[in-house]
């Protein structure tokens, strides 16, 4: 029966196939570029792609947060997790040939609109991240609970682990250099104590794009 589905994951990638009877589709996530921000799970038009459970955890790493797509069958291959995602993780296929982001359909038909964005190097990755959001990042010290997963999954160093006389000065184990923040949101999923907040102030992009579709990528990101 057509179409057909498969999940395929190893160490170095998840790949989430739909087999229809003349062509396959594949969306591929490369887990050593994943940081489990979450931003393909909120521009997602259907909602196919997820954030795991991390319920009864209190140790992660950006592996535990990477998104997962468990109904495949959801999954439009529209390509807006490609496209949005900063540190070009996801990518998607038609029988096996990698589709290049300037030949998604909804870069084609000027569905979205150009991402304006910098490149910055993140030493964690040992890569370059896109960067086209702008934001700010609050924490809340008095919720923080220093289980170090915002250490563990922050690709671009922006919270580190205090030295013991620091602590004894701030009484918490992590501090937040504001100026390294890249506004991706994997602090905010994996943080135990629900003590950091980000909010989107910017999306920097131009040219044209189909209102009807952008707008609801721009509240989700926003939200």
């Amino acid at each position: 029966m057509f179409p057909r589905v498969k999940i395929i994951e190893n160490n170095s990638k998840k790949e989430f196939e739909m087999n229809f009877f003349t062509s396959k589709q594949t969306i591929e996530i490369d887990k050593h570029s994943c940081t489990g921000c979450g931003i393909c799970t909120k521009v997602c038009p259907k909602e196919a792609i997820i954030t795991p459970s991390t319920e009864g955890k209190t140790k992660f790493s950006p592996e535990d947060i990477q998104p997962h797509m468990p109904d495949v069958t959801k999954c439009s291959y529209c390509g807006t997790c490609v496209y949005m995602c900063p540190f070009n993780a996801i990518s998607m296929k038609k029988n096996g040939q990698t589709i290049e982001k300037k030949d998604l359909q909804i870069v084609e038909k000027k569905v979205v609109p150009k991402l304006e964005y910098t490149s910055e190097y993140c030493e964690n990755l040992l890569k370059h991240v896109n960067i086209y959001l702008e934001g700010e990042v609050d924490v809340n010290w008095n919720k923080c609970k220093s289980c170090l997963n915002c250490v563990n999954v922050c690709p671009s160093g922006a919270f580190l682990m205090v030295d013991k006389i620091e602590y004894e000065l701030v009484g918490h184990k992590v501090l937040l250099e504001p100026d390294k923040c890249i506004n991706c949101g994997a602090c905010v999923i994996s943080c135990t104590g629900n003590a950091i907040d980000l909010k989107i102030t910017k999306i920097n992009y131009s040219g044209e794009y189909k209102e009807i579709f952008w707008s609801e990528i721009v509240k989700k990101l926003m939200n």
